[in-house]
């Protein structure tokens, strides 16, 4: 190893992993057991990927999930925008500079590698290279997630989750800062290749993050909806004052599941329901699937959206096509025409050629010619009448010429000579006979020649004559197709302004995918209160340890629209049917008949009867404290008597020994009051729970008494009822007490509560294991 490098220590990281993620990935276990040179080593991408790679890909994870605290919490082991604290709240500094950054690297790398040519397309490899690249996309997921959290508390409609919305969205503004400045001119000065392969610098900049600018555009038609009452998708706002208030038991059983408050509040907690499991399941079965057919509605008119789109984009391409084709005909009619132009001409040619050789045929051998021939034939005559006169004087050269005293004078070659002569006309003769022979012969063989030629001329026209029409038929047959071609683009266009314009196009999908968005999502927000409910439900009845694990996201997802959000809820509402079918058995079903006389000489040491007839007769006092939830009183006119639960140890009467099972809860309450009625009369008393149970559902904290005969508060007892019966759920070790109060005690029922000996309480419950 290079001398002044060190290896990371494994033993402190191993110590640190043993005790929490928090220990091992901390700044300073970075900075003095690694240093920054064991980054760029052989094994610095195992570095990257404990201190880098894992926490970001965690919050890639959950916010996906949309479970944004553990994806700040993930991300802050990577980058803080606030900055990082001591344990005393002070900031932490390198140098003068508060240190915003946790990873090593990235914290000591503030400049952009302006050398960054490398030979791969590898994104982690130039990032490894120039570590601002990861800089940016850490901060960019900063953005998404405060972003998306702002989405999800702006869907919830209310006035406080829209102030919150706001405040995630003027914190993702105030990171990203003021819009840049893009400037469209340049400054580009032409060079050679010359030059700009010897620059040290290169000419060419990088092109622009437009995921990054896009940015500032998300923000801002946020901030701009909500600032003028609109909805995520644009749509008027018409909200209450107050929100539904969260229910404390909900949030507290969340956060001891370990979801946490946060958690418990992405799913919409649901109150307590006045209906049954089997009930709350139908409906929210219903609810859901309403959710799934509005979902695939929105995914039918984002489909149709897309296809119409697609459709124009084709009717817009095909525009382009036929004029192409238009042109494309209107350039093969003026080849077509050019063409007919030049074998028009070839035609005036060959009529002209043709012409020309009927006439040569015609006139024959011209004036000249036929002299020229006339004096040949008359050269012949003349060479051969010059045979006698030169034989003639051949002969007279042989006499002889003697003037004087001579010897001979006789010239004996003559004869010879004349001979000769007479030969050499005769072969003249017939050489000029065999040129005039051979002049007739040429004429003749021109004249032949010329009515080849004539021949050949007629032909031609016959040929160009066919051309012609065979061109005019294909100028016609072009035109035709140009004329096909634009009655093409008039219906093409016809058809695109149809497409463009019709009702049912892309401005309506466009709007029912607007509208469909926002029905779909506060459909899903009303189907998921009733998912919760039938959850609810189900936890009363069986362990809701069995449970916890459903229903903890709400499956909906911004990048996809929320589609298949209800798929999920359906099959979360499965599986609460599958655990309610496994876990569902029969209780023991037992009940107690208990008489308050005998527990208030037991317990109070009173007697009921005598109690009330004292206070009805004035002799008892009406400041009395009733002893362990025990006793009886009157307060302006109404008679209470009250008892503890605990104080009817119905737990006894099964021991645990027995092992019936431990959920031990009140199904139903009756009440019989030993009196004395009138004709007619009716008896006017309410029993109520007093105690601190939440859990019972609106409506079952009392019931009303009219007959006082085994009276259950109810017109008819239905223990099959879909809802909840009156008191169904009270543990029978519950630290509350029944009371039941007579109104008008000292006037319209006075005679009866004299006549009043007991009061009969008939409890029914259930014991299940």
């Amino acid at each position: 190893m290079p001398e002044g490098m060190k290896s990371p220590d494994p033993l402190p990281l191993i110590n640190y992993a043993t005790i929490n993620v928090d220990y091992l990935l901390d700044y300073g276990v970075q900075d003095k057991n690694i240093g920054l040179e064991s980054f760029n080593q052989s094994y610095g991408i195992y570095l990257w990927e404990l201190f880098f790679h894992i926490p970001l890909l965690a919050s890639a994870r959950f916010l996906a999930e949309q479970r944004f605290d553990e994806a700040e919490r993930w991300l802050k082991f990577i980058f803080n925008s606030a900055g990082y604290r001591n344990e005393s709240g002070e900031l932490q500094k390198i140098g003068d500079q508060p240190r915003y950054w946790n990873t090593l690297p990235l914290q000591q790398d503030n400049d952009w590698d302006s050398n960054t040519a490398l030979a791969t397309n590898d994104p982690d490899v130039i990032a490894m290279k120039d570590p601002m690249q990861y800089k940016l996309a850490v901060f960019m997921r900063t953005l998404d997630v405060l972003i998306s959290r702002g989405d999800q508390a702006y869907r919830q409609l209310e006035r406080d989750t829209l102030v919150e919305a706001k405040m995630y969205y003027v914190q993702a503004s105030q990171l990203l800062g003021p819009r840049p400045v893009t400037q469209l001119t340049h400054n580009w000065k032409n060079q050679s290749l010359k030059e700009t392969a010897q620059a040290i610098d290169g000419n060419f900049l990088p092109p622009y993050n437009e995921v990054l600018l896009s940015y500032w555009d998300k923000l801002a038609i946020r901030l701009h909806n909500l600032r003028h009452n609109l909805s995520l998708d644009g749509q008027p706002l018409h909200l209450p004052l107050f929100a539904t208030p969260v229910d404390p038991q909900e949030l507290q059983r969340q956060h001891a599941a370990g979801n946490g408050i946060s958690g418990a509040l992405n799913p919409v907690a649901a109150a307590t329901s006045l209906y049954r499991f089997p009930l709350l399941l139908e409906r929210a079965k219903g609810a859901v699937g309403s959710v799934m057919q509005l979902g695939n509605a929105l995914q039918n008119a984002l489909e149709k959206q897309d296809n119409e789109a697609m459709v124009l984009l084709l009717q817009q391409q095909q525009q382009r096509v036929l004029q192409q084709t238009r042109d494309i005909q209107n350039a093969n009619i003026g080849i077509l025409k050019s063409s007919r132009k030049a074998v028009t001409e070839m035609a005036a040619s060959a009529e002209a050629r043709l012409d020309h050789y009927k006439q040569l045929i015609k006139n024959g051998i011209s004036a000249d010619e036929q002299e020229a021939l006339i004096l040949r034939i008359a050269a012949q005559s003349l060479g051969l009448s010059a045979t006698i006169p030169l034989t003639i004087a051949g002969a007279l050269d042989m006499a002889p010429n003697v003037f004087g005293m001579a010897d001979g004078g006789s010239r004996w070659g003559a004869v010879a000579q004349a001979a000769a002569w007479g030969i050499q006309i005769a072969a003249g003769d017939l050489e000029q006979g065999a040129g005039i022979h051979e002049v007739k012969a040429n004429y003749l063989r021109r004249t032949e020649e010329w009515q080849l030629q004539q021949t050949l001329a007629e032909k031609d026209v016959v040929q160009i004559k066919e051309q012609l029409t065979g061109l005019d038929l294909q100028i016609s047959m072009a035109e035709k197709q140009r004329d096909l071609a634009e009655m093409e683009q008039s219906h093409a266009m016809a058809v695109y302004q149809m497409q463009s314009t019709r009702f049912s196009g892309k401005e309506l999908y466009n709007w029912m995918v607007g509208r469909l968005s926002g029905l779909y999502y506060q459909l899903f927000d009303a189907a998921q209160p009733l998912c919760m409910m039938a959850k609810s439900a189900l936890a009363r009845d069986i362990d809701a340890s069995k449970t916890d694990h459903l229903f903890i996201n709400s499956g909906w997802s911004d990048l996809y629209q929320g589609l298949l959000a209800g798929e999920d809820l359906m099959l979360n509402l499965q599986k609460l049917e599958n655990i309610w079918l496994k876990e569902d058995a029969r209780a023991l079903e037992v009940e107690r008949t208990i008489s308050l006389a005998q527990v208030y000489e037991k317990s109070a040491k009173f007697n009921l009867s005598d109690k009330v007839s004292g206070y009805l007769n004035g002799t008892g006092s009406d400041t009395e404290e009733a002893k362990d939830g025990n006793g009886v009183s009157i307060h302006e006119g109404i008679l209470s008597a009250s008892v503890s639960i605990k104080t009817l140890a119905l737990d006894n009467d099964y021991p645990a020994a027995m092992q019936l099972g431990q959920k031990r809860r009140i199904k139903q309450i009756s009440v019989s009051l030993p009196a004395l009625l009138g004709p007619y009369q009716d008896v006017q008393a309410t029993l109520s729970y007093d105690g601190q149970n939440t859990g019972l559902a609106n409506g079952c904290t009392a019931i009303a008494i009219s007959r006082g005969m085994n009276d259950s508060g109810q017109f008819q007892l239905d223990f099959n009822d879909g809802k909840y019966l009156p008191f169904e759920g009270i543990d029978i070790n519950d630290g509350g007490a029944l009371v039941l109060r007579f109104p008008n005690a000292n006037d319209q029922q006075k005679a009866l509560l004299q006549s009043l000996s007991d009061i009969i309480l008939h409890i029914r419950y259930t014991i299940r294991s």
